[in-house]
């Protein structure tokens, strides 16, 4: 049996760096490489993840904003709760929305400023995101498959390097 570490085992990235090597061969095309690896890689872990919340009625920003609310732990402002889940206020208004009428969140007003509106999971939603949450862990640990503990960790570190940079780059500290 072949390691998954020697150049004999290849993927799909594999192939088209070859067609690429024949079709222009004086261009290094190999710089592809990784970015290809990991958009495969991030629409195979989405699609587990997706798999796995659609049986509980749940599309990938649901369950966001939903494990969001629940790991603040607390009632939070629109604005908050957008910085928290990456999305613009406007997109977090209509997913709220969307939430409200499921009966997995509630909007109050703040009571220390009326002029702001408090959003916090509701009885319902608290109830459906501790039903997924661990088999959404579950999906995390197996997924991608193929590697070994060790293997795992020493890619998420080198993920949380590459995460860092961009963040920096960005100006960001989410």
């Amino acid at each position: 049996m072949t390691s998954q570490n020697t150049p004999e085992r290849t993927d799909c990235v594999d192939r088209i760096m070859a067609q690429w090597a024949q079709l222009r061969p004086e261009i290094d095309s190999h710089e592809m490489a990784l970015a290809g690896r990991l958009l495969r890689l991030t629409r195979a872990v989405s699609s587990d993840i997706s798999a796995n919340l659609a049986q509980f009625g749940l599309e990938p920003w649901q369950f966001d904003v939903l494990a969001t609310l629940r790991r603040v732990g607390e009632a939070v402002t629109a604005r908050r709760l957008a910085e928290s889940t990456m999305v613009s206020q406007p997109a977090l208004t209509n997913r709220v929305d969307k939430l409200v009428s499921k009966g997995w969140v509630f909007r109050t007003v703040d009571p220390n400023n009326r002029r702001q509106v408090l959003i916090s999971l509701s009885p319902e939603g608290t109830e459906l995101l501790d039903r997924v949450f661990p088999t959404h862990i579950e999906v995390c640990r197996t997924t991608p498959p193929g590697l070994t503990p060790e293997q795992r960790e020493e890619l998420e570190a080198l993920l949380r390097l590459a995460l860092v940079a961009v963040e920096q780059s960005e100006g960001s500290d989410s």
